[in-house]
C-alpha cells in the first residue's frame, strides 16, 4: 500500500519539513518520533490465493507493496506452523511466489506478513535506520495439491518407423503415453517410469498424433494424480537436411544439404537481402518472408545446387525443401521437410560450426569468404593484453584447430579475414583445460534388500573424492566432448562417522570409495523449547524409490593445491571432471519370466492365430510379427488373453511371430518381459 509522505508526519508544520534534510529512504515510513514509530500499525497482506500456473503451484497476493516493504510468505503442513516450515521474502516487485517443495496429495497452510523499514528523524535533521516493523499475520488459507506438473519434453525424433521422446521432470513418478492415427481414437501405447521413451515397429509415411502426461503415484494412499495432456504430431519419414549456403566466387554461392533417403526430390527456394518484408495495420506491425522458387530436382540422390551470376555484396537467404509425394488409391499426398541457411556475397568471416574437444582444444569452421587473402589467428598474452599473430592461413582454408598453451588452464584467440589493409570482424576462441579425468565403468545395482542402489565407478587417477548424483532424467549426450549433460539430479550422500559431541551420524556428499550405497539415511532429534519436547526426523539421503527408473552420474574432483590468503588462511579449491555416461536401474521387486509361444496355426486366410503359455503375473500380452526372423517386426496387438488372430497377413507368405508379457510394477509404470523366441508359419 503506498502512502503520500507527508501524512506520514504527524508533528511539525509544512515549512518545517521543507527545511529538514531530505529522507535518505523516500518510500520507507519516515517518523518524527519514537511515539508515532510505537503507534504505526502495517496493514496485513490481502488476497491471498494459490494459482496453478504451467503444472506448478504459485501463491498470489493482492496488497501493493512500497519500495521499503517486503513480504514473507510461509507454509507448512501444520496449521499452527510449529513445525516444517517453509518461507520465502520477496520486495515490491514481486506479486507471486513458488511454493517449492510440496508433496502431491498433502495439504499445506500458507500465511504471509509485511515487513517493513523505519527511518526516524533525529534532533540535528538527520534520517537514520531506527529499524523494522511487522504486520500481523494475514488469516491463513490451506492448498492441497493435486495436480502433477506439466510435461517437458526436451527433445524428440523421427526415423522412418520410430518416433522417440526424451523428457526433462525429475519430480513426477512416470508418464502416461497414447497414439493415434488420422481421425482415430487415442490408444495407450506405454505408462513408462523413464524418461525416454521411443516409440517403434511404426508404418512409414505415417502422421501419428501423440498426448503425453505426467503422473505421481502416492504410495501411502494408493491415489495416483495427473498433469494436463500435451499434444504432439509426428510424421515418420525424413531427417535433417543440414543446409549450407557457400559462396564460392563473387557471384556464384554453392548449396549442399544431406541426402534425404525416400525424398521423390528437392525444391529450392531464394529470398534476396533481408527476407522479411513488413506491414501496418491498426497500429501493429506484421512480417512475412519473400521466396521465390528457383530450381526443382528429381530424384534424392543429387544433394547440392549452384546458384550463379549473382550480384557482388549482397544476402542471399536459401530455403530448400525436401518432399515426398504417397499415392494411396485415387488420392496423392505430399511429406516436406524444409531447412535453410544465408550466404553473402561481401568480404566476411561466417563461422559454422564451433566445436569443443575433449582435449581442451576448439575446431572451428568456417564458409569461404569471398575477396580474402587470408585468415590471420591472433592469441592474448595474458601479462600484457597484447595480441600476437600465431598463424596466417591460406585463403581456402575453412577450418582450424585452436590448442591450449601448455601448462595454462585457458588460452584466448580470436581469428579474421584479411584483404589488403581491410579485415573482417574477428571471432573469439577460448581454448579451455579439462583437469580431471572422467570416471567411467559406472555401474548401478540394487541392494540385497532392495532398498538402495550400489553405485561403482572406475578409479580417476589423483582424485581427492567424488560425487554421485540420482537423476531422473537421461541427460543429453555432447559428441564433441564425449560426455553427457546431468541437466539434474539430487547428490547422494553417504554416512561419514559420528560426530563426537552430538552422538548423531555426519553426512557427506564428498565420497573417497569407488563405490556408494544410495539408501534413505535419517536420524531422529529431540530438543526442547519453552519446556516442549519436539522430535524431528533429520533426511541424511532421501534414497531411491521403488518402481522408478534413475540415472547415476558420477563425477571426480582433483585439489589444485594449497595456498595462503591475504588473511593468513590456508585455502584448497578443486577441480571438477564432465559426466560420463550414467548407469540406469529401476529400483523395483517386480520381474516376468520370458514367455514361450505354443503354436502358430493358420486355418482362415490371411490370418493367423498365436498361442502360448501363461506367464505367473503377467497382466497383458504384446504381440509381434515380420517377414524375417531376425529384424523388422511390427506391432500385430495387445490381449489379457492366452492367444490372438493376426490379420491382413499375405497368403502363401512365411511369417515370424513374437510376444512379450507386462504388467504393471508398484507405482503403476509397465514392466515387460524379454520378447520370445520367434515361431514361424506359413499364411493360408
Amino acid at each position: 500500500m503506498k502512502r503520500n509522505i507527508l501524512k506520514k508526519i504527524a508533528f511539525g508544520s509544512l515549512v518545517a519539513v521543507m527545511l529538514m534534510a531530505e529522507p535518505i529512504a523516500a518510500m520507507a515510513y519516515n517518523a518524527s518520533s519514537q511515539t508515532e514509530i510505537d503507534n504505526l500499525v502495517i496493514p496485513t497482506v490481502s488476497g491471498l490465493a494459490v494459482k496453478y500456473i504451467n503444472g506448478s503451484p504459485y501463491v498470489f497476493w493482492g496488497t501493493q507493496l512500497t519500495d521499503a516493504q517486503q513480504i514473507t510468505v510461509e507454509w507448512s503442513v501444520d496449521p499452527e506452523f510449529k513445525k516444517e516450515v517453509k518461507k520465502v521474502t520477496e520486495g515490491a516487485d514481486e506479486n507471486h511466489v513458488y511454493l517449492n517443495g510440496l508433496e502431491i496429495g498433502r495439504t499445506y497452510y500458507i500465511r504471509a506478513k509485511i515487513t517493513e523499514k523505519i527511518y526516524l528523524n533525529s534532533q540535528a535533521g538527520e534520517w537514520q535506520l531506527n529499524g523494522y516493523k511487522e504486520s500481523a499475520y494475514c488469516p491463513v488459507i490451506s492448498y492441497t495439491w493435486i495436480q502433477a506438473p506439466d510435461v517437458e519434453i526436451a527433445e524428440s525424433t523421427v526415423t522412418s518407423k520410430s518416433v522417440y521422446f526424451r523428457m526433462l521432470n525429475d519430480n513426477v513418478t512416470g508418464y502416461q503415453i497414447y497414439r493415434a492415427t488420422g481421425t482415430g481414437s487415442f490408444k495407450k501405447v506405454a505408462t513408462t517410469s523413464d524418461t525416454v521413451y521411443k516409440d517403434t515397429n511404426l508404418k512409414s509415411n505415417q502422421a501419428y498424433r501423440y498426448r503425453i502426461r505426467t503422473y505421481i503415484y502416492d504410495a501411502a494412499t494408493g491415489q495416483t494424480y495427473y498433469g494436463k495432456w500435451k499434444y504432439l504430431t509426428k510424421t515418420t519419414w525424413g531427417s535433417d537436411l543440414k543446409v549450407k549456403a557457400t559462396p564460392t566466387g563473387t557471384k556464384t554461392i554453392k548449396v549442399t544439404w544431406q541426402k534425404v533417403t525416400g525424398a521423390t526430390g528437392y525444391k529450392i527456394y531464394r529470398a534476396t537481402g533481408d527476407n522479411t518484408d513488413r506491414t501496418v495495420s491498426g497500429g501493429e506491425t506484421s512480417s512475412f518472408g519473400n521466396y521465390r522458387l528457383i530450381k526443382t530436382i528429381k530424384g534424392s540422390s543429387t544433394v547440392s545446387y549452384t546458384n550463379k551470376n549473382l550480384d557482388t555484396g549482397m544476402t542471399y537467404r536459401y530455403k530448400v525443401v525436401a518432399y515426398r509425394e504417397v499415392t494411396s488409391g485415387t488420392t496423392t499426398k505430399t511429406l516436406m521437410i524444409s531447412d535453410e541457411d544465408t550466404a553473402t556475397l561481401d568480404f566476411d568471416f561466417d563461422v559454422t560450426n564451433h566445436i569443443q574437444n575433449k582435449d581442451g582444444s576448439v575446431t572451428l569452421k568456417w564458409k569461404k569468404s569471398v575477396g580474402a587473402e587470408g585468415f590471420i589467428v591472433e592469441k592474448k598474452n595474458e601479462q600484457t593484453g597484447a595480441w600476437n599473430v600465431v598463424d596466417i592461413l591460406a585463403a581456402t582454408t575453412t577450418e582450424y584447430t585452436f590448442a591450449r598453451d601448455a601448462g595454462t588452464d585457458s588460452t584466448q584467440f580470436r581469428i579474421y579475414a584479411y584483404s589488403g589493409d581491410n579485415v573482417s570482424d574477428s571471432y573469439p576462441v577460448t581454448a579451455i583445460s579439462y583437469k580431471v579425468e572422467t570416471p567411467g565403468n559406472v555401474t548401478a545395482a540394487a541392494t540385497a534388500d532392495l532398498t538402495g542402489v550400489t553405485i561403482s565407478w572406475s578409479e580417476v587417477p589423483g582424485a581427492a573424492y567424488y560425487k554421485v548424483f540420482r537423476s531422473r532424467v537421461l541427460g543429453r549426450y555432447n559428441a564433441d566432448l564425449d560426455c553427457y549433460v546431468n541437466e539434474s539430479g539430487e547428490e547422494v550422500y553417504v554416512q561419514n562417522g559420528v560426530n563426537a559431541v552430538t552422538n548423531y551420524p555426519v553426512y557427506t556428499d564428498e565420497i573417497r570409495a569407488l563405490s556408494a550405497v544410495d539408501t534413505y539415511l535419517a536420524y531422529t532429534e529431540t530438543t526442547q523449547k519453552d519446556g516442549v519436547e519436539t522430535t524431528e526426523t533429520i533426511v541424511g539421503n532421501k534414497g531411491p524409490s521403488q518402481g522408478i527408473r534413475y540415472y547415476y552420474y558420477v563425477q571426480a574432483y582433483k585439489s589444485n593445491g594449497k595456498k595462503i590468503d591475504l588473511d593468513g588462511n590456508e585455502t584448497e579449491t578443486f577441480s571438477n571432471s564432465l559426466f560420463g555416461k550414467p548407469a540406469s536401474i529401476i529400483l523395483n521387486t517386480v520381474s516376468l519370466k520370458r514367455p514361450t509361444i505354443s503354436k502358430v496355426t493358420s486355418t482362415v486366410k490371411g490370418q493367423a492365430v498365436v498361442t502360448w503359455s501363461a506367464v505367473s503375473g503377467a497382466q497383458k500380452y504384446y504381440v509381434y510379427y515380420s517377414t524375417s526372423k531376425s529384424s523388422n517386426y511390427k506391432y500385430a496387438g495387445i490381449t489379457t488373453g492366452k492367444s490372438y488372430t493376426v490379420k491382413n497377413l499375405t497368403s502363401g507368405k512365411k511369417y515370424y511371430f513374437k510376444i512379450k508379457a507386462c504388467r504393471s510394477n508398484s507405482v503403476g509404470a509397465d514392466v515387460y518381459s524379454t520378447t520370445s523366441a520367434y515361431k514361424s508359419k506359413t499364411i493360408k
